[in-house]
């Protein structure tokens, strides 16, 4: 090993394999520095249950994300397999067991499965225009996965060619997802299974705000311009070990068993920390890769890290070995036909609005949302011969809306509960236990493995069990100066979502004080007092129609992590209730009005109550639409929660409700 390499990458998942490929290649020297005793993070094989010798992929197994671009540059041999079953989803119609049935080889199959179910022709080409969206956007938007970000209007343009290619913009990109949805179908079971791909790793619901389940959405089913997720041939640990061999061919020195102690990031050069077999390293490089969260990253550089909500992560995997297949209630299709596929229960668009809530409640849901997937009906490579003769087979179980916060406090305890939970919704499909199926090791115990979002944290890094290190964003740039940079949190390797780690080159975080990554500057003048940022925050969002506001200074008078929460009725029938947005999310909700309409919002009265470096404040507004009309359209209440961290204030939260016959103002706050 020398003392100075060009690149030192840290962390040996997939992405940081890629980079160390394509730099090695480009004749740059390059160490990756790994803290497992193994090459592939969380796209690895391993005998997880030790009795028997099958090599299952214990959290990433699937694949669609990993660009075929990146495979022939780096001349990789994988086989990525077609499923012949897309998905089976059983229930159950007057008593009897059934289920819908989406082939990925005989499109007949599906067209009649779905007749069976909804009794009409009409759903079957419903559910193709809608996911037809998904294909025009994966069109436009694939080819610059693997290039800095584009603006969004730029990207919009794009979609400007034809009535189909607009109404994908506005589906998956202007609109809760939900809308879209309930514009094309209308079996509640069909809906689900369709919402499904924007709730896998999230805790979201069809008509979230903050638009985080369109982003899921969008990533599961761009890749490569059709989304279909292959099996990959080996299982995961054959994707890592290719990636791995071409690291190490084009030049990489690669090491496991690092113990990363400090990053030095100041001056010109990287200086990286480390004790290898007990003894201390020290090496600098003039580029440092990231291949690991900004939680992780944080720790290393004394920075503060403020995650968003919507970065918890919501997942729950169970890992199983079994001796043959459970058979089916249903009798219309054959086992092997049904678990080849994706297999989802208790995931009706209804019910998971209903898991939804109790989740977010603090508890985990009655009907507890799942699929189940088996690799060696399409792969049996990862078992041992004797195995494969037997009829063993491998699953994996992927639970939805299970968040990181329902196992924090006993981890252990709430495991066990919830892999019972879920194993129970699966068995309500069966005709047998599914624990009857299960290998059983030596010692009696059942080949069963469950990892909660605090697992896969402990072991990964990733922020409370994110499967994608953080929320995801939509691929292009949201802010002006994000034009022309490189992403740093997309997934351009092979793991199902597992594997979106940050891969960012951090600079100039030397400073004792918090530096917040992204952070738009403040005017100092719109932060120096209570009053002074105030006055920013309602003169920025005021404006004619199809005035660009200053977005950016909107920003930068925000705490990483704040709140904008409206109060407001979520449809026509509703009561009122929260809505919680983060800044991006509150953006993306006013902008399509203010294309339209002007908006001139003023302060008119104001109580304030402050104490040490927190402030409260109650300000009343008035809203019009032009900024000389005699009456306003609206009157309301903002209630600001401020910080001041001894060089600015910042606004912490913003919480406010409009005036109705029902509510009036009290006089004490005009």
């Amino acid at each position: 090993m020398k003392s100075q390499y060009d690149v030192v990458i840290l962390g040996a998942g997939h992405n940081g394999l890629v980079a160390a490929s394509y730099l090695g290649r480009a004749g740059l020297s390059v160490l990756l520095l790994e803290k497992n005793n193994y090459i592939g993070g969380a796209t690895t094989s391993q005998k997880v249950f030790p009795d028997y010798d099958a090599q299952l992929s214990r959290y990433s197994y699937l694949v669609s994300l990993f660009p075929e671009k990146i495979i022939r540059d780096l001349g990789l041999s994988l086989e990525l397999r077609r499923r012949a079953t897309g998905s089976f989803t059983p229930y159950l119609n007057h008593g009897q067991h059934d289920g819908l049935l989406l082939s990925n080889v005989d499109e007949e199959t599906s067209r009649q499965s779905m007749l069976e179910l909804t009794g009409n022709k009409t759903e079957f080409e419903q559910m193709k225009a809608f996911y037809n969206l998904s294909r025009v956007f994966a069109e436009k938007v694939w080819d610059t996965m693997l290039e800095p970000l584009i603006a969004k209007g730029e990207l919009r343009r794009r979609f400007d060619a034809d009535d189909v290619s607009r109404e994908a913009w506005r589906s998956l990109v202007e609109e809760p997802l939900g809308f879209a949805i309930e514009r094309y179908l209308q079996n509640d079971l069909v809906r689900g299974l369709v919402f499904t791909d924007a709730k896998i790793g999230v805790l979201t619901h069809p008509h979230d705000s903050s638009f985080l389940q369109n982003r899921c959405f969008i990533y599961h089913l761009v890749g490569n311009k059709t989304g279909e997720w292959k099996v990959p041939v080996g299982g995961m640990g054959a994707v890592a070990g290719e990636l791995e061999q071409a690291a190490r061919n084009a030049g990489a020195e690669i090491l496991t068993n690092v113990d990363l102690r400090a990053l030095s990031l100041t001056g010109k050069g990287r200086t990286v920390e480390f004790y290898k077999d007990g003894e201390q390293q020290t090496v600098e490089a003039r580029y440092l890769l990231v291949n690991f969260g900004r939680n992780v990253l944080a720790k290393y550089i004394g920075q503060l890290y403020q995650p968003d909500a919507t970065d918890e992560g919501s997942v729950f995997k169970i890992n199983m070995l079994l001796r043959r297949l459970p058979k089916l209630k249903a009798k219309r299709y054959q086992s092997d036909q049904a678990w080849c596929g994706t297999f989802h229960s208790d995931e009706g668009y209804e019910q998971m609005n209903v898991s939804y809530d109790q989740a977010r409640s603090g508890r985990l849901p009655n009907k507890t949302p799942c699929e189940v997937y088996c690799h060696t009906l399409t792969d049996d490579s990862i078992l041992a011969p004797e195995l494969r003769e037997k009829g063993f087979h491998t699953m994996t179980l992927f639970g939805l809306d299970a968040p990181w916060n329902l196992f924090v406090r006993d981890n252990r305890t709430m495991r066990k509960h919830a892999e019972k939970k879920f194993v129970e919704s699966i068995n309500q499909w069966l005709d047998e236990p599914l624990e009857d199926c299960l290998a059983v090791a030596r010692d009696g115990s059942l080949c069963i493995e469950s990892k909660s979002p605090v697992d896969i944290e402990d072991a990964l890094g990733m922020f409370q069990g994110n499967i994608f290190q953080n929320a995801p964003t939509f691929p292009f740039a949201q802010r002006k100066e994000q034009v022309g940079t490189w992403p740093q949190c997309r997934d351009e390797g092979a793991g199902h979502s597992e594997e979106n780690v940050d891969r960012s080159t951090p600079k100039g975080f030397a400073s004792s004080s918090p530096v917040f990554l992204d952070m738009p500057d403040a005017n100092p003048n719109d932060v120096a007092s209570i009053d002074a940022i105030i006055a920013a925050t309602y003169d920025g969002i005021s404006g004619a129609a199809g005035e660009q506001r200053d977005w950016d200074r909107e920003r930068s008078l925000f705490y990483p992590g704040a709140r904008l929460i409206p109060t407001a009725k979520p449809g026509a029938n509703d009561g009122l209730s929260p809505q919680m947005l983060d800044v991006d999310g509150f953006i993306a909700r006013v902008e399509p009005y203010f294309a339209e309409n002007g908006f001139f919002e003023k302060e008119i009265a104001r109580r304030t109550e402050q104490f040490g470096h927190i402030a409260h404040v109650w300000s009343t507004y008035e809203s019009r639409h032009n900024a000389d009309d005699p009456e306003p359209f609206m009157r309301g209440i903002n209630t600001i929660q401020l910080f001041y961290d001894g060089n600015r204030w910042w606004i912490v939260n913003i919480y406010w409700q409009q005036e109705s016959a029902e509510d009036p103002i009290p006089v004490k706050y005009l």
